[in-house]
């Protein structure tokens, strides 16, 4: 009965390969994919003639443009003989005869030549578009990935991840303009767009709410000279909008009334991201989404990104931060110390009292083949018991500052790869005053002074950690495929179990012994001494056996790994009943084996 089943050779190479095909092929979307006619950019250099100032350039093989992330990129359906393009913050536009292109993407029914209305709005008099300035990615996530890649190589194009993106507003002849106080609002006189998209929910114009970065800081010495209409011009970039009673982010209502208290900010940590709050303490919303840990109302603890790369805030419970990475607020510490007293007195640097002192420190984690692993940020406080309050000493680009008869330089410079940071006693002051009169501070210099001893670290405690483990994205679109072929070969394991096809470590067919898998490695029985079974010990009292094919030469193959049918591994007691079946079934053959059962 044995011999008429089906062995595993045939069905367990095509299980292999089919997985493998579909993790190769995706590792070649993601990795290697196809250029269909793009130039690199070094290619370009002596061979190319830039159009009008703008991104397009045209070339012995037509006309290409630049599309950050994805090189220069070709526009197969452009004449270059009649092509022109706009320039400046309209680079992206071009167009022939016929058609109008937003970077490499055809604006359908728009007629060139086209107006430019401000805010990235191009009308022919009748169609008007939005087509930004900046690039995005097209796809978002694995799936959208590998979809996008697989219709652009089928349609014979150039795979592009990274687009202009572009809206149609209108193609009736309404007329539209920008709005000056910001770069993403227009208007058609009744409805109002954040980047082509309308703000359904707008009942008045919307205004961006106003940047805190263009806001004189508290340590500053100077005064607030600009009006609020100024400050919104400074903040023409912000997402968040206001219409005088309703708050936006781009385009989407959010649960929060207008109020002249509300600030926005972009923290440019890892990632990035933008948040709205309220000066006063409130609610809080990053990216749009609303930060609730907790109980509002919230408050900054320092708006500085220098060397913290958590935004920090509390409440009346205690301090939390946010974590970038998996998108969530977490607490760090309850409410032994005031913070919601804390001022910054200096970038990054706060006191509750204008006598202790608290900072930020940074560290990142890198593994060797992993590259970043995490980032975390740490709440120091000095440990300094000097009796005065914190008072500038000179100029206020040095960083100086002095606490009873002690001298401290608190470090503002930007995060780098080996300094994160810190306060240091200046054991000389009219020294490190002379350097400071010829040189503004850098990394360099401030590393070459503590080298010097003109910069002692100063002594403190760490009474707060935010911790952030790396998101790699490469790590899962690698691991996708991966998990896809395995599951792929685990169905078409179950699909064998299923039709009952012989799942035996060997068959014997035609006076030899195959071995039952991909290989399928073939033994003539005459030329067998001896087929030798062991069994290895795994974890859990688990075990999978092992057979090795002695020849009558003396010489030995590898050693096949097997378990009992439809398991990948067994106990020992169901192991040993496998492999005494398979002994009989050599015995019927004519074939010696042997197993220490001892073992």
């Amino acid at each position: 009965m044995h011999s008429h089943r089906q062995n595993m050779i045939r069905p367990l190479r095509i299980l292999l390969v089919l997985p493998l095909l579909f993790a190769g092929l995706t590792m070649l979307i993601l990795f290697f994919k196809p250029q269909n006619g793009s130039l690199d950019s070094s290619r370009f250099h002596n061979n190319h003639q830039r159009v009008n100032g703008s991104y397009f350039y045209r070339h012995p093989d037509g006309i290409y443009v630049s599309v950050p992330s994805d090189g220069m990129v070709p526009v197969p359906e452009a004449d270059p003989e009649s092509f022109t393009a706009l320039n400046g913050k309209n680079a992206q536009i071009g167009w022939d005869a016929t058609q109008v292109f937003c970077g490499h993407q055809v604006l359908p029914g728009l007629q060139p030549p086209v107006q430019a209305l401000g805010n990235h709005l191009y009308s022919d008099g009748r169609s008007t578009y939005y087509c930004d300035h900046f690039t995005e990615r097209r796809s978002a996530g694995f799936w959208g990935y590998i979809g996008a890649s697989v219709r652009q190589a089928a349609a014979g194009r150039h795979i592009s991840h990274y687009h202009y993106p572009f809206r149609l507003l209108d193609d009736a002849g309404k007329t539209f303009r920008a709005l000056p106080h910001s770069q993403w609002l227009s208007t058609d006189g009744s409805r109002f767009y954040y980047r082509g998209e309308p703000i359904a929910a707008a009942q008045d114009t919307p205004f961006p709410i106003i940047d805190s970065r263009h806001e004189p800081r508290a340590y500053e010495a100077q005064t607030l000279a600009a009006s609020r209409e100024a400050l919104r011009l400074d903040s023409r970039a912000s997402p968040y909008l206001a219409d005088g009673s309703r708050v936006f982010y781009q385009t989407r209502l959010l649960d929060v009334p207008d109020d002249e208290a509300l600030r926005t900010l972009h923290y440019a940590a890892w990632g990035g991201f933008d948040l709205l709050y309220h000066a006063q303490g409130g609610a809080l919303f990053v990216d749009g989404e609303a930060l609730n840990p907790d109980q509002p109302p919230y408050r900054l603890l320092s708006r500085s990104d220098s060397h913290a790369q958590h935004l920090f805030f509390s409440n009346a419970k205690g301090l939390y931060f946010y974590d970038h990475e998996s998108r969530r607020a977490r607490k760090v510490a309850g409410n032994r110390l005031p913070w919601r007293d804390f001022k910054e007195i200096d970038d990054g640097y706060l006191s509750s009292n204008g006598s202790d002192l608290i900072f930020f420190l940074s560290q990142e984690g890198w593994g060797q083949r992993s590259g970043l692993d995490g980032y975390r940020t740490q709440i120091a406080r000095l440990a300094d018991v000097a009796p005065g309050r914190w008072q500038r000493w000179g100029e206020p680009h040095w960083h100086l500052w002095q606490k009873g008869e002690a001298v401290y330089y608190f470090n503002t410079l930007k995060r780098s790869q080996h300094h994160g940071g810190g306060v240091y006693l200046v054991p000389q002051p009219q020294r490190l005053r002379e350097q400071l009169q010829q040189r503004h501070a850098n990394t360099d210099t401030v590393a070459r002074w503590i080298e010097e001893g003109l910069l002692l670290p100063a002594e403190h405690d760490i009474i707060a950690t935010a911790e952030s483990r790396w998101k790699n994205d490469t790590f899962k679109m690698v691991m996708w495929p991966l998990l896809i072929g395995a599951a792929i070969g685990w169905g078409a394991y179950r699909l064998l179990l299923k039709h009952g096809v012989n799942l035996d470590p060997f068959v014997i067919e035609n006076g030899h012994l195959l071995i039952n898998n991909a290989l399928g490695k073939k033994y003539p029985l005459a030329e067998i001494a001896q087929v030798r079974f062991s069994i290895r010990h795994h974890y859990f009292g688990l075990t999978s056996g092992r057979l090795q094919v002695v020849l009558r030469d003396g010489s030995r193959s590898m050693a096949y790994v097997f378990a009992p049918a439809r398991a990948l591994l067994a106990n020992k007691l169901r192991l040993e009943a496998e492999i005494a079946r398979l002994q009989t079934l050599l015995q019927q053959h004519g074939v010696t084996s042997e197993y220490p059962s001892a073992e």
